[in-house]
């Protein structure tokens, strides 16, 4: 954008400010034929183009948010330079002031317009990529927490499992515990049968070994009396008392036989006896095992639940920041444009507005010094009130804030128009 103004002729006006206080009629005759019709019209024509691109502006990219910006601050050089020139003749002349000031608007209010336009769309822009920043992040954080939430419930399930494994481990050591103990159980009763056995069998071998004795003193008496009636040539009665020696002798030799068969019969009931006591006690000592093995193995999946319960109440996905794709100042090489925030107020209803400031503060109301006669006065305090509430937008108790932005300008000096 070039600015058709005639240089010569501009610095002439602008030196003409330092001579207006002596020269106030002079100045407006020369001021009137500095600034004829055709100048002023082309100041106009300028001013209409400027107004007419800005209105052309769409802002869809990247590219062209850049070349908005760009143009935003050609705006306010042309602006600058506008001001550069007529400001002084304005700051320091009287007589031609309406003159002057019917000048600087030719400047100010095409300039105003084109900024209002271009600002309204740029910041429009920026909010809806911050929009868009937000549902980007609102994402994220929802798939953060989707996976936490998936990590979490991963870690719990396993430490549930734990838990089963371990009442599993418990019920499985009483299990083979039971087994055992129902074997020892068993093998003792096998064992008191025996004992009861070998006892019976040293009572008949006791009786057997009695009866044998009494048989070999029966028969070595019979056997006397035999030798005695032999001596004394009674032979009859030494063969009848032979006999019965021979007799008592057989009976002796069965009673010799039952005792060793009674002996060896409690020699076995004590072996068995033994034996399956030593069953027994294998068995007591294979429950214990059992028992002992499965309370290490519950303890140590008792463990592990606790460990992954433990982790799953500390799950922590690290988040996704998304940045915004525009910045709060743009600087070109025409100058810096940055964005302030303001607060737009509409106020919908005054006696909604007076019942809040009656509630207060801390019951959900306004402070008192929101109140005041004049309502372009009570929009500055709301628009204060919600700057200091950092609020984005309020709408209720009779009034309507939502915050936006208003660029500001700052041209560079050393940039062309």
């Amino acid at each position: 954008m070039t600015n058709d103004l005639d240089k010569p002729k501009t610095r002439a006006l602008g030196a003409l400010g330092k001579r207006i206080l002596v020269l106030a009629n002079d100045l407006v005759k020369e001021i009137s034929s500095t600034w004829d019709d055709e100048q002023i019209q082309r100041i106009k024509d300028n001013g209409a183009a400027l107004v007419k691109r800005a209105e052309g502006v769409v802002i869809e990219t990247q590219e062209e948010y850049d070349a908005a910006n760009e143009f935003f601050l050609s705006i306010a050089q042309y602006d600058k330079s506008g001001s550069a020139v007529i400001d002084p003749v304005v700051e320091s002349a009287h007589l031609p002031h309406q003159m002057v000031c019917d000048i600087r608007r030719e400047f100010k209010d095409p300039a105003a317009v084109a900024r209002k336009i271009v600002n309204d769309k740029i910041v429009a822009y920026k909010e809806n990529q911050e929009k868009k920043r937000i549902a980007e992040q609102a994402r994220l954080d929802a798939e953060r927490k989707a996976k936490e939430a998936e990590e979490r419930a991963k870690l719990e399930a396993k430490a549930r499992e734990e838990r089963l494994k371990a009442e599993q481990a418990r019920k499985d050591a009483e299990a083979k515990a039971e087994i055992e103990r129902k074997k020892a159980e068993q093998a003792r009763e096998a064992q008191k049968e025996a004992e009861r056995r070998e006892h019976e069998a040293r009572e008949a071998e006791a009786k057997a070994q009695a009866a044998a004795a009494a048989a070999r003193e029966a028969k070595e008496k019979a056997e006397r009396e035999a030798a005695e009636a032999k001596k004394n040539g009674d032979l009859a009665e030494a063969r009848a008392a032979q006999e019965r020696a021979d007799k008592l002798k057989a009976e002796e030799a069965l009673a010799k036989e039952r005792f060793l068969r009674e002996e060896s019969a409690a020699i076995a009931a004590a072996s068995q006896a033994s034996a399956y006591g030593q069953v027994a006690g294998k068995a007591d000592l294979n429950a214990q095992k059992a028992i002992d093995k499965g309370a290490v193995a519950e303890q140590r999946h008792l463990s592990a639940s606790d460990t992954h319960a433990s982790a799953a109440e500390t799950v922590f996905v690290p988040p996704t920041v998304v940045t915004s794709s525009v910045n709060k100042s743009e600087v070109t090489s025409k100058g810096t444009a940055a964005g302030v925030p303001i607060w737009d107020v509409t106020i919908t209803d005054e006696a909604e507005i007076v019942r809040a400031v009656a509630r207060g503060i801390n019951e959900g109301g306004f402070p008192i010094s929101i109140l005041a006669l004049d309502p372009e006065k009570m929009k500055v305090a709301f628009a204060r009130w919600a700057k200091v509430s950092e609020l984005d937008l309020y709408e209720r108790n009779g009034v309507r804030i939502v915050k936006t932005q208003r660029l500001t300008a700052r041209p560079s000096s050393k940039a062309k128009v």
